[in-house]
């Protein structure tokens, strides 16, 4: 089967059970769009996000059993950090945070730190070399370490 999106995306697709349906359902961004797709390539949705700038993730984010989408997104000049929620039927976005100070294209890992079991932390570094990490209960940026000039090396 083919499916005919317009713009392709130089990003992975993700793969997981977003609607809690018992069946993983797959993920793809094509321009400001995010598509969800079942396993025989169906259309379940679609929403205008922004231009994803980076590898989204997909991740139980908020401790509700559901999977959510992470991604950074240029929407109309400015860049969003954005936790999407996708029920089957609707989508919801949990969060969106302005983050365009951060400048620019960023790859996110989410993983759960287990501190004051407060859910799972996003981390990305950005085009300058600063850490940032952001979790569902607050909008803030709780490193923004600059490691620009770390090498890795002792």
């Amino acid at each position: 089967m083919q499916i005919n999106i317009s713009n392709g995306s130089s990003f992975q697709p993700l793969v997981g059970d977003i609607d809690n349906s018992g069946q993983n359902d797959i993920i793809i961004f094509s321009k400001d769009v995010l598509y969800v797709f079942d396993k025989s390539l169906n259309s379940k949705g679609q929403i205008s996000v922004g231009n994803l700038i980076g590898q989204p993730s997909l991740v139980q984010y908020d401790l509700d059993n559901k999977l959510e989408v992470i991604a950074v997104v240029n929407d109309s000049g400015t860049d969003y950090y954005k936790v999407i929620e996708f029920n089957g039927v609707s989508f919801n976005i949990q969060q969106s945070i302005n983050i365009t100070s951060q400048k620019g294209y960023q790859n996110i890992k989410c993983i759960n730190f287990g501190v004051g079991g407060n859910g799972i932390d996003c981390i990305f570094k950005d085009s300058r070399g600063f850490v940032h990490s952001f979790d569902y209960n607050d909008n803030n940026d709780d490193l923004n370490i600059d490691v620009s000039n770390n090498t890795g090396r002792n």
